[in-house]
């Protein structure tokens, strides 16, 4: 006898559970933060959240966690010192974890505070540049990515942030 049916003893949740916190991240962080992802970084949010959400789709994100209002989801990049971030999602390597002692989440971060700054101004001037920055300067320019005004902006917003250290 063929038995049809849905087992959930046997279905593995993970995916449930990270679109879950991934649509959750709309409403996490101050209210400052939470207003601009509803208004003035509405674009950069459903963008991330479309991302995210594809990423987590295929099987890219083994986790998500949150740190101050942004979300930090991991195993979507494959080089471990590599991330990145739209709106307040930020999509790193495996282990990649919301926690100010990691410099790579802080410098992420910075790119964070960039969105809530920039709006919709943050694709052009900054994720666009950046990400071509980060794939073709080694080829065709004497300027290491990370000294790159945005990326050197997006360190010293994070570290600003995250100073004095946290407990």
């Amino acid at each position: 006898m063929v038995n049809h049916g849905f087992n959930v003893s046997q279905y593995n949740w993970t995916r449930t559970v990270n679109a879950w916190k991934i649509d959750m991240g709309m409403f996490k962080g101050n209210f400052g933060q939470i207003l601009n992802k509803w208004t003035y970084g509405i674009a950069n949010s459903i963008i991330g959240n479309l991302a995210s959400q594809v990423c987590n789709t295929i099987g890219l994100v083994d986790g998500v966690t949150d740190m101050d209002g942004m979300l930090a989801l991991s195993g979507v990049t494959k080089n471990q010192n590599s991330a990145f971030t739209i709106g307040h999602y930020s999509l790193g390597p495996k282990n990649y974890v919301a926690d100010w002692r990691d410099h790579l989440f802080v410098h992420e971060y910075g790119h964070y505070i960039q969105t809530q700054r920039w709006g919709v101004l943050y694709f052009p001037v900054i994720a666009i540049p950046s990400l071509a920055s980060a794939t073709f300067t080694s080829k065709w320019s004497h300027m290491e990515h990370k000294d790159r005004w945005f990326e050197v902006n997006a360190s010293n917003l994070g570290a600003k942030y995250f100073t004095p250290v946290r407990d």
